[in-house]
Formats: C-alpha cells, sequence, structure tokens
C-alpha cells in the first residue's frame, strides 16, 4: 500500500498548519534566490522557498543540488515537510530568531 493514503486526516490538517506558518515567516514571504514575492515552490533539500522561474533553474540543477516541490498542499509535500522543519530550526537558531512557529 502507498504510504501518502495513510496520512490521517489529522495529521494532514497539523502538516498544512505548519507549511502555512513558513510561508508567513516574512524571510519566506519572498523568493530565496530572486525575491519575487509570494514563492509557491521550494527546495525541500535546501529548505528555501522559491518562484516559479527560479524553481525551473533549481530543477535543470539536479535532484543532487536541489530538489523542487511544490510548496501548495499536496500529499507529496507532506513527506519532505518534516526534514524541511528541522533544516527552519536549524537556521532559527542559528541566526538567533526566537519564536520560530507558533501552533
Amino acid at each position: 500500500m502507498n504510504g501518502k493514503a495513510n496520512v490521517s486526516k489529522e495529521l494532514n490538517a497539523k502538516h498544512k498548519k505548519i507549511l502555512e506558518g513558513l510561508l508567513k515567516l516574512p524571510e519566506n514571504r519572498e523568493c530565496a534566490d530572486c525575491k519575487a514575492k509570494g514563492p509557491r515552490w521550494a527546495s525541500v533539500n535546501l529548505g528555501i522557498f522559491i518562484c516559479m522561474q527560479c524553481s525551473g533553474i533549481h530543477r535543470s540543477l539536479g535532484v543532487h543540488i536541489s530538489k523542487v516541490r511544490s510548496a501548495t498542499w499536496t500529499l507529496g509535500f507532506q513527506s519532505k515537510l518534516h526534514s524541511f522543519n528541522r533544516w527552519e530550526m536549524r537556521k532559527q537558531i542559528v541566526t538567533g530568531k526566537q519564536n520560530y512557529l507558533q501552533l
């Protein structure tokens, strides 16, 4: 059976809330590369949000460098959210920012 099908509605809602919280952070309101407003793609291994144009550039680099996924809520993004959150938390600790995400 596909592991994605086993995600409960509660866990799905929790993940969606986390993703929405990440997108609301000031540093995530613009593309990490070109500063375009409202990025809707993410490099899940780099832990950044990017715009559609930059997502194409990242995809052309290859998945060994940047693993691009849509930041709109899909079941495929759920599996990557956990590692993305760990990276974001490390980034917050390194930069000294507090209150990483209020749930």
